[in-house]
Formats: C-alpha cells, structure tokens, sequence
C-alpha cells in the first residue's frame, strides 16, 4: 500500500509541474474549504472559488477519485495535503516552483494524518463533509504517530512528496531532511516570513 500511495504522489507531483508550466510557474492557489462537486454541501466557511485539487483536474484527476486517498487509510476523503503554510506568512495563495530553494526538503505535499482532518470513525473532525482544498496554513497536516493527533499512515511512517518531486516515508519528524520553508530549514512552528 506504501508503494501505491508514493506512485500516486508522484503523478500528483507530475500534475502540479504540468500545472505550474501553464501558470508562470505558480502552484495551484489553497483557500478556504471546498467540497467536491460544488454544491453538495455548503460548510459555513465555505470558499467559493475552486479548491486546489480543482484547479489542478485539467492536468492530473477530479478529487472524488481514489488517486487522492491514501489506500492505507480507510476513509473516503482526500488524503493528501498542499503546502501553505509560509505561503500564508507572506499573505500568498500559491507558491512559484523556482521560489523553492530547499527543493529536496521543502514539504509540497503527502499523507494528511492529523486525525482533525478525517472524518470519524477514522479521524475526529467535527465536520459532516470533507475539504477538497486540504492545506497547512494554519493547522499542520502532516502529523506522526506519538504527536498530539498525529498517526502514521504506512508501518514505515507517512510518505511524504518534495517540492524536486522526490517521495520519501519518515516514521516521524526530521529536521535534517524536511522543511516547511522554502528557503531554511525550519519545522511548522518555526516558519518565518522572510
């Protein structure tokens, strides 16, 4: 299941660059909460533009496939997560590719295992929908086992997709081989705006 969620990264990683080609070299743009297809269900904080997973089904799939669930987690929402948390220090949307200086570090996507954003029985939202446009800006969604609300997606940990394309698994956090800066090394607490 390990190897089936890192090939689906990997398309995912392909789509983003395709996307990012046609767009001045910009990820898709993260917002608000989205549920897909629009209309299905109206969440108060609702965004009404297009989630990222949205924007991004011209060049990679629609967010109600099964290439955006994990096939080790048991839930039917979007398992998968874009970067945003230094995006939203800057007051951005998106983030251009060749901005990423720590490209094998920086965290551009993977597994989101904080248990806040599935819904129960397998997570413990309070919600009655799920968010197509999952995003870190404020709420870290990469979290692992032994973390307030974290688990590990995979027994070898959580896979996470780099910003050069690369995916690779950690059974917990590493500060030596990730980062939520695109310029430093930083963790999610730790981002700066500069």
């Amino acid at each position: 299941m390990a190897l089936r969620c890192t090939g689906q990264l990997q398309q995912l990683a392909e789509g983003l660059n395709m996307y990012a080609n046609d767009n001045r070299g910009y990820t898709p743009s993260w917002s608000g909460v989205h549920v897909y297809p629009a209309g299905t269900y109206l969440p108060p904080d609702s965004d009404p533009g297009l989630a990222w997973t949205e924007l991004l089904m011209p060049y990679y799939i629609s967010p109600d496939t099964q290439a955006y669930r994990c096939p080790a987690f048991q839930d039917v929402s979007v398992d998968y997560f874009i970067a945003a948390r230094w995006e939203n220090l800057i007051d951005q949307r998106s983030i251009q590719l060749s901005e990423i200086r720590t490209s094998t570090t920086f965290i551009l996507s993977g597994d989101c295992t904080g248990s806040i954003w599935h819904l129960p029985p397998y997570g413990t939202s309070p919600d009655r929908y799920d968010d197509c446009d999952k995003d870190d800006s404020l709420t870290e969604c990469l979290t692992f086992f032994g973390e307030s609300g974290g688990m590990n997606m995979h027994p070898m940990g959580n896979n996470i997709l780099f910003a050069d394309g690369h995916v690779a698994c950690f059974p917990s956090w590493d500060p030596l081989n990730m980062t939520y800066s695109p310029h430093k090394m930083q963790g999610f607490n730790d981002v700066t705006a500069d």
